[in-house]
């Protein structure tokens, strides 16, 4: 159709227009493609690579290794879990490399290039270290003196974020990689002095299908969990559990002693009931039988009496002995031929005067000896009178006794039983002294018949009974058995007199304690009977005391095991389980995916907005050409041409130039241009394999077909209403358009400044358009203005709130804290924000610590906020805000008492005793030590270090990695911003030229056309700079927090102000490089296009 034919020859005449269009549709195309297919690629290919390495489902690390039974029934429950152990090591360059064994089920590790180890002296390290570290394939390098060759470099699933510390912000392959080693290696590095930590135990598990517990579920029976003691390998919490084990054995045996004791002192307890019981009844029976006392009292009478009778037939005897000691003293001096009489009387002086013809030795000795025999008797005699005068008096105490008061006369009876016993031993040595002399006596009469014998007490009687009596008469024969017979009897007498003594010195010393006991034996018996009483009750209390006793010490050893392992439990303060992550959670795995996802949706957005910003440009260069060929239309309608031929007119071209726009864009994108150089800004900072591009259907329609059928719907729209206007006004180029030129102004403005004014409400369309066109470039810009300074303003601020050198995250505290360093309390808590639950670091300082210069409040539920925290989760001053104890599943809940400078992180502060109370520590625990100094800790006391010049280098690596997108976000908004600022400033004057080609011909020049045309431009550019600056600024501020939600950290994105100046300078530039090219289209108006226009 011949109508069609002007779509050429428009092009032909707005060939830089639409030029220009396309390129606004190339570069918005290509933004997009590459950021949309960069993320499909990367989220496909990780996500891909970690089906395909069996990525874990979750992991979690503890104190204590998991015992097999412990895994084994995990598995039963449909949990299967895998060791992920790890060593970690200082290299000489001061990098730390995390080595790994090298795994085939769980998380398993790919070489990008060349392969992994085969025997044990070979190591494969991720990619990025080996790269930053310019390590090729079969290069050796060297841990803990051991030296491994380089197999390959690679990566793995649970590392495509390969972090240190889980909370870090990013990676730093400067500082940090990991390497995969075989078993024996592993076990040989495992031994080795120079860990920088002791061996960590993490487990990666996976749920079968048919699992039976959540990752909730797992968790709490991991917290559950009792391990294995003999699986420790830490020597300290082998000594702790050695030393517990033996205060556990003293409580344990001291509780089975007290038990036995209790029921020991129960039984005896009750045994003194008994006894208090029987001691009322004897008490009773005491008082109740004062009356058989006397009973007593007469049979002891009885006795002495008796006593008293036998006292005369002791003297009888004791005379007849006498008597015959005498008869045979006198018979042996008659036989030596002295005659004397001898009696008690006079014994003494007739031996002594007794007539001895020739007096010899002998015969001397032998008067002598009789004179010592019968004077030795003589004592005995005088004993036994004085011994029996005892026994009298003591019968007649004893008859006193009988009727009178028992403690009035008990005195009289002790005093007769005390004469008896002192006489006892007298008589019992005179007895014996008359039995020797006998024996004496004996010996001397054989002697003189001629047997010469020794009698003693022990042999008289076989030494009597076997003399030898041969040759020997008849009568010396009877005189020695008579001898015999009266030793034998005197014998007899001695033992009974001694028995006969002891008896009475018995009854000496009972009638003594008889005496004693009468003076308060009286009084005594009611008060002894009142008091069995009281002992009695009191004693039956006991017993039930003491019986409850027992049963409550039984009660308590019967829990003795439970109660003394959860006291030691508590004491010892091991939480096996100290960190669980679920990999959704987990900030290593598909960090890449994550993060690509936010560019993904912001490209989207991004792009829709631009298109339809574009679509709107175009509309309203359709509008200026529908205007122009209004005398066209109004003729071709004449015709009888319909309005859905002429719309389509109008459309056809503008599908044209978005169709190829946009399919010249996607192939950029698609290109290695486009979506290759945004995978290597990925690649740069995440760890995954190679990836082959993704060209999902969906961005190539979005890519290409989308911006035509925009374009055409918006053109549809908004030319709709000036195509259903008669011929006769378009031919008239009559328009329902308010007139600018009817507008009052103010009188006092002059001409110039007033045609400015009217100006721009005539082409109040295009400025609108101008507005958006810059409020869209100024997004993008300031977007990029706001990254390049977050990373600027995070350097800078880590390097000055960063006061201390290295600090250390302590399993447990060394004995001694080393000098120079700064006691710390920390707890890892989590806060869910835009769907990511991070971590967040409580810290417990005192007010002296030197490397924090704010004091914290000493209200306990009250914390100071460190900025970097504050701008993540929006948090002022008194803001209740609560963070989650994932492990424990507790939450706490704080309130915000200041906000004080610190960047690094997700930080919050508390008082440190505060913080002791609040998770139950002692007083003085503390499991982070800071210092400007290197501290020589034990390694196996530490969990991590952390310096100061890595978490500087952080900002450096952000710098890096988004360095490209800054470009890129920079360079397109000022594209997009020139081309939208050029369109609608050009169709301004296009839809002016008549007037400009009037104005001329009235002598105008062309430096006054331009002030009249294109300086009130810039007006409009300004008060469009004006409002979309800190509008952008706003906006950004709240996108900022989406597009780093899976960060740990919070961005300044305070913009200083000569950044502004710098912002409104480009502005400005931007418009004087578009005025100056518009300025030639305005000087090739001429005055004779006015004629040319004619009705």
């Amino acid at each position: 159709m011949v109508l069609f034919k002007r779509i050429f020859r428009d092009l032909r005449a707005n060939f830089f227009r639409w030029a220009a269009l396309m390129l606004l549709i190339v570069i918005s195309m290509y933004v997009v493609v590459s950021m949309v297919s960069s993320a499909d690629t990367v989220t496909k290919g990780v996500l891909q690579f970690g089906e395909d390495a069996n990525v874990e489902d979750g992991e979690f690390t503890v104190f204590v290794p998991l015992s097999e039974k412990n895994i084994a029934d995990f598995e039963d429950k449909g949990i299967h879990i895998k060791e992920m152990f790890y060593l970690d090591f200082e290299l000489e360059d001061h990098s730390t490399i995390r080595v790994f064994r090298l795994r085939d089920d769980i998380d398993v590790q790919l070489a990008d290039a060349g392969e992994e180890p085969s025997d044990d002296s070979e190591i494969m390290l991720e990619k990025h270290y080996a790269l930053f570290h310019e390590i090729e394939q079969g290069d050796s390098i060297s841990i803990a003196d051991t030296t491994f060759r380089v197999s390959g470099y690679g990566v793995s699933p649970d590392y495509d974020n390969v972090t240190n510390n889980i909370t870090d912000i990013g990676s730093d392959p400067q500082n940090f990689g990991i390497g995969f080693v075989t078993d024996k290696a592993y076990e040989t590095l495992a031994k080795s002095p120079k860990l920088t930590q002791s061996e960590v135990y993490l487990y990666a598990y996976t749920r079968k299908s048919d699992a039976e517990l959540t990752d909730k579920e797992l968790k709490e029976e991991l917290a559950d969990l009792e391990y294995d003691t003999d699986l420790i390998n830490d020597k300290y919490i082998q000594d702790q559990l050695k030393k517990a084990e033996k205060e556990k054995k003293k409580i344990t045996d001291g509780i089975d002693s007290l038990r036995d004791g209790s029921n020991e002192l129960t039984d005896a307890v009750r045994e003194f009931r008994d006894g208090t019981s029987d001691l009322y009844d004897g008490a009773k029976e005491l008082n109740d039988g004062t009356a058989e006392l006397t009973d007593g009292i007469e049979e002891l009478y009885k006795g002495v009496d008796k006593l008293r009778g036998n006292s005369s037939q002791l003297v009888s005897g004791a005379d007849t002995i006498f008597a015959g000691l005498l008869a045979n003293a006198q018979q042996q001096l008659a036989d030596a031929g002295i005659t004397v009489t001898l009696t008690p009387d006079n014994y003494r002086n007739a031996l002594a005067n007794a007539p001895i013809n020739n007096p010899t030795q002998n015969a001397t000795n032998a008067v002598n000896g009789l004179i010592d025999s019968l004077s030795q008797y003589e004592q005995f005699y005088n004993s036994l009178l004085a011994y029996t005068g005892g026994v009298d008096q003591t019968s007649q105490a004893a008859q006193m006794l009988q009727n009178s008061p028992i403690a009035a006369q008990t005195a009289a009876l002790t005093e007769g039983l005390q004469q008896l016993s002192n006489n006892s031993n007298a008589l019992n040595q005179g007895a014996g002294q008359v039995f020797d002399a006998m024996l004496a006596n004996a010996s001397q009469q054989l002697a003189a018949k001629g047997l010469s014998v020794s009698l003693t007490r022990s042999n008289y009687g076989d030494t009597l009974a076997f003399l030898p009596l041969d040759g020997v008469g008849v009568q010396t024969v009877n005189s020695i058995n008579a001898l015999e017979d009266n030793l034998r009897k005197t014998e007899t007498f001695v033992n009974g007199v001694k028995a006969y003594t002891d008896g009475v010195d018995e009854l000496y010393e009972g009638i003594e304690k008889l005496r004693d006991a009468t003076d308060s034996l009286t009084d005594g018996t009611q008060e002894l009977e009142d008091g069995a009483k009281e002992l009695y009750t009191n004693a039956e209390d006991l017993l039930d005391g003491s019986e409850e006793l027992e049963d409550g010490i039984q009660e308590l050893s019967d829990n003795t095991d439970e109660l003394i392992d959860k006291a030691f439990d508590d004491a010892i303060e091991i939480d096996n389980l100290t960190m669980f992550l679920e990999r959704d959670n987990n900030p290593r795995i598909a960090a890449s995916a994550d993060d690509v996802n936010i560019n993904k949706v912001g490209g989207i957005i991004g792009g829709i907005i631009l298109m339809i910003l574009i679509a709107y440009v175009i509309s309203v260069f359709i509008i200026h050409n529908v205007n122009e060929d209004s005398v066209v239309i109004g003729t071709l309608y004449s015709m009888g041409i319909s309005q859905r031929m002429i719309r389509t007119h109008y459309i056809i071209l503008p599908m044209l130039v978005t169709l190829i726009g946009g399919i010249i864009g996607a192939a950029i994108g698609f290109s290695p241009v486009g979506v290759g150089s945004m995978m290597e800004d990925h690649a740069a900072v995440y760890s995954f394999p190679t990836l082959e591009t993704v060209v999902p259907p969906y961005l190539i329609i979005y890519s290409v077909v989308f911006p035509p059928v925009v374009t055409a719907i918006v053109i549809s729209i908004v030319i709709r209403k000036r195509l259903n206007r008669t011929p006769l006004s378009l031919l008239r180029k009559t328009t329902d358009e308010k007139n600018a030129s009817r507008v009052k102004v103010r009188d006092d403005l002059s001409f110039l400044n007033a045609f400015r004014i009217r100006q721009i409400l005539r082409e109040i369309r295009s400025s609108i358009t101008l507005f958006f066109g810059m409020f869209i470039s100024m997004l993008i810009l300031v977007l990029g203005v706001v990254c390049m300074v977050a990373i600027d303003s995070l350097g800078t601020e880590n390097e000055r709130d960063i006061r201390f050198e290295n600090m250390y995250l302590l399993k447990y505290e060394p004995e001694d804290v080393p000098e120079h360093a700064e006691k710390c309390y920390v707890e890892e808590l989590k806060k869910e924000t835009l769907g990511y639950d991070l971590d967040v670091t409580l810290m417990g300082i005192t007010d002296e610590n030197p490397y924090f210069q704010f004091d914290v409040p000493k209200e306990k539920n009250e914390i100071i906020v460190g900025s970097s925290t504050a701008i993540k989760f929006g948090l002022h001053v008194g803001d209740m805000v609560y963070f989650t104890d994932e492990i424990n599943d507790i939450i706490y809940t704080f309130k915000v008492a200041g906000i004080e400078q610190y960047s690094v992180g997700l930080h919050i502060f508390m008082d440190i005793d505060n913080m002791r109370e609040l998770f139950e520590q002692e007083k003085d625990y503390y499991n982070v030590l800071m210092s400007t100094e290197t501290l020589d800790i034990d390694p196996d006391y530490v969990y991590n270090i952390t310096t100061k010049r890595n978490l500087i280098r952080f900002a450096g690596i952000f710098r890096d990695s988004m360095g490209g997108m800054v470009s890129l976000l920079l360079g397109s908004s000022i594209v997009v911003f020139i081309v939208v600022m050029y369109l609608m400033i050009k169709v301004m004057i296009d839809r002016s030229s008549f007037h400009i080609s009037l104005i001329k011909t009235f002598g105008f020049t062309d430096k006054e056309v331009r002030k009249m045309y294109l300086d009130g431009n810039f007006l409009t550019v300004i008060i469009s700079g004006i409002i979309s600056v800190p509008l952008s600024k706003l906006i950004m501020d709240g996108c900022w927090l989406l597009l780093c939600s899976n960060i740990a950290g919070g961005f300044n994105t305070h913009i200083p102000i000569h950044y502004y100046a710098g912002i409104f300078g480009l502005i400005i530039g931007c418009y004087l490089l578009v005025s100056g090219l518009l300025m030639m289209k305005l000087k090739r108006i001429s005055p004779a296009d006015v004629l040319k226009d004619r009705e």
